[in-house]
């Protein structure tokens, strides 16, 4: 039997055993727990996070000694809200205070997610990058905030990276939309993820319709098959691409294009696409067909008007030429390319060249800037002429990814230019033995040449009459008209005409001058020089001026002999009109006649225009004005002196004289009208018409 109170003495020792477990087990639980917030710790420390928690009960905020340190504390700072606050860029406290009231929001999920700049003590900005999370306690309207944790990580670099990115995308951009051609780059499917702004211009395609592989459709119909698969094969092996295609533009024509590229490959050798362009090259087609067909001298000398291209890596071998550099040499592109430059066979036996091209890749990778030259070399008994440009294409990280170089045979062109030299004397040697001042100007309009007796008539240097020194000679009052008559024709590309006075100082007077000038322009259409000439007109202008006051002289004698409205037969007035029928004097003419009429009754007006200029429209509509002036008052015009000549201009300069009564004479009009109103007396006494008992002979 157990003894009495032995139960619950075992009930205790059971209870406190189950106690004891129980302590344990919490201990190793809070040892493992401890142990995974440490691991915890020290991965996020490995990511360079830092975390923070916020207590909203307490207003309590822990921070870990990386978060601490991205915001430039010591480990041992103690961190308030406040602190934090105080830490913020001015310009983002506003604005993060927003962010954190929609996080801690009941109404919103809790997210935190945001980037702002903390300043340290000494002035330095970090970029940081957040995230955290709110916790929420209770249910509906009760329903608040109560935990706010997250971590923090320096994203200043990775700021920095992006930014100097941007600059160089900016920069790249900005280079290929000046540029002279269309640029486009690729990614290493082939799609196509640039166009220059140039060629959106050029074919008025936008980007949705040209980028991808959108591009092929402004390629012409027959050519796209071609055009896209030499550029599928090309990204596929990964090699330069060129080729010749007809390309759509804005106005619906199709222009022949060159489109030529090379691959571009990464630091570590990614294949990160193609970079190229495409050149409008119509006109060199086009003088390509046209060559042809012409005899084998004329094809030498257009042929000497291409460019020979060449692409060398870095170390200068090459690794692209184009057909014109190896037209007519027998070697083939395989045959040259993977070779350094200047051990191709162009340069054979020429070491001084080997030497030179060499030492202007050196300078173009050192400088950054295209190396012009002109180079003379022996091709057999011939000595050869060439100008030729190196330039240095640089990647994104500042270092040679490439060189170009062009190269031009201009032999020829040295030789016509000799030859324009001398022709250029003779025309000098001309000019100076013509009687006219003659000048020549650069097509911006600033002159260049005087021929001789421009200085033996002005008296000015050379030195003071190249530009616009021009100027120097004219009058006073002509100079702003000039200088302004001459800016616009050269601007817009229009013969110049002018009259004006030039000084000259050997005679101490002004003389009149015509001047005259022609653009000359290339085969594109540009303006490359004037050549005007000044033919002295002092003494033409002198007679004019004399013929003038003469002719005033004697229009002013003719106005005074004008005769008024006169009467001439009963009921029958005559205005002679004498002179210029100009517009003031016909409504003068025109007022007295009708007063005068009105004043009389009389019923016809006869005006004698014998010794009347009618030189103009505007004189036969003054004319024509009178006639119907009389008429509506009821009084007939009769129109004389009437010319078969003078007929002749009056219908040439508009008038219908079938509405109008004329006569050749004066007196021939006289005698109609006499004798038409002999018949209307005796026609009213045989009617014995009265008003009021009187005979009334009315018209």
């Amino acid at each position: 039997m157990p003894r009495p109170g032995g139960k619950e003495k075992s009930k205790q020792r059971a209870d406190e055993a189950s106690d004891a477990e129980a302590s344990r087990a919490e201990s190793s639980l809070l040892a493992r727990l401890a142990e995974q917030q440490e691991r915890l710790r020290l991965a996020v420390e490995a990511t360079g996070l830092g975390a923070w928690d916020y207590d909203l009960t307490t207003g309590e905020l822990s921070w870990s000694d990386r978060c601490k340190a991205v915001f430039g504390l010591p480990a041992d700072a103690a961190v308030t809200y406040d602190i934090f606050l105080g830490r913020l860029h001015p310009d983002d406290r506003e604005p993060l205070s927003r962010i954190v009231s929609r996080a801690l929001d009941p109404a919103g999920s809790g997210e935190y997610d945001t980037e702002y700049r903390a300043v340290w003590h000494d002035g330095t900005v970090r970029w940081i990058a957040a995230k955290g999370r709110a916790f929420f306690d209770g249910e509906g309207a009760s329903r608040r905030a109560v935990r706010f944790t997250g971590t923090v990580l320096d994203t200043t670099e990775r700021k920095q990276i992006e930014d100097t990115l941007r600059e160089s995308e900016a920069r790249f951009r900005n280079l290929a939309d000046n540029a002279p051609v269309m640029v486009w780059v690729t990614d290493p499917t082939g799609y196509c993820s640039y166009l220059s702004k140039s060629w959106y211009e050029f074919t008025g395609q936008n980007e949705a319709d040209a980028l991808g592989f959108g591009w092929v459709d402004a390629v012409h119909p027959d050519d796209q098959a071609m055009a896209h698969e030499s550029f599928v094969d090309a990204n596929a092996r990964r090699t330069p691409y060129r080729v010749e295609f007809r390309l759509r533009n804005k106005a619906g024509e199709y222009r022949w294009a060159i489109d030529a590229a090379a691959p571009r490959f990464g630091d570590d050798g990614e294949y990160l696409g193609f970079v190229g362009s495409v050149i409008d090259i119509t006109e060199r087609k086009e003088a390509d067909e046209r060559i042809r067909s012409n005899e084998e001298r004329l094809r030498n000398i257009f042929n000497g008007q291409f460019q020979s291209m060449a692409i060398l890596s870095p170390e200068g071998v090459l690794q692209d030429v184009n057909d014109f550099a190896l037209r007519g040499t027998g070697i083939t592109r395989d045959q040259v390319i993977g070779k350094l430059f200047w051990e191709t066979f162009w340069w054979e036996n020429l070491p001084e060249m080997q030497a030179g091209w060499r030492a202007r890749l050196d300078e173009a990778a050192r400088t950054g800037e295209p190396v012009l030259t002109v180079d003379s070399y022996q091709v057999g008994d011939e000595v050869r002429t060439a100008d030729a440009s190196v330039t240095g294409v640089k990647g994104a990280d500042g270092r040679i990814e490439f060189f170009i170089i062009q190269a031009s045979d201009i032999t020829e062109r040295r030789r016509a230019e000799e030859a324009r030299q001398r022709t250029e004397e003779r025309y000098r040697q001309l000019a100076d033995a013509m009687p006219q001042l003659v000048w020549e100007t650069d097509g911006d309009g600033k002159h260049l040449y005087y021929n001789q007796q421009w200085y033996d008539y002005t008296g000015l240097t050379e030195e003071e009459s190249m530009g616009y020194g021009f100027a120097l000679a004219l009058h006073p009052d002509d100079k702003e008209r000039t200088i302004k008559n001459w800016e616009r024709a050269w601007r817009h590309g229009e013969a110049y005409k002018i009259e004006y006075r030039f000084y000259s100082r050997p005679q101490g007077i002004y003389r009149w001058f015509l001047g005259r000038a022609t653009p000359l322009r290339d085969a594109s259409g540009e303006i490359t020089r004037w050549v005007g000439t000044c033919t002295d007109i002092d003494d033409q202008k002198q007679m004019a001026a004399q013929l003038e006051r003469l002719n005033a002289e004697r229009a002013a004698m003719l106005e005074e002999v004008s005769t008024p409205v006169v009467p001439v037969l009963p009921g029958v007035l005559a205005l002679p009109l004498i002179g210029s029928l100009d517009t003031e004097r016909m409504q003068r003419a025109t007022e007295a006649a009708l007063s005068e009429v009105t004043r009389t009754g009389a019923h016809t007006c006869i005006i004698d225009i014998t010794g009347a200029r009618i030189i103009d429209s505007y004189a036969v509509a003054n004319l024509a004005n009178l006639v119907a002036a009389l008429r509506l008052i009821g009084a007939e015009a009769i129109v004389t002196g009437v010319s078969a000549q003078a007929a002749h201009s009056l219908v040439g300069l508009g008038l219908d004289l079938a509405q109008v009564r004329t006569q050749r004479t004066l007196a021939q009009a006289l005698s109609s009208v006499a004798n038409r109103n002999t018949k209307q007396r005796i026609n009213h006494q045989g009617t014995g018409l009265t008003v009021n008992g009187t005979t009334s002979n009315t018209r």
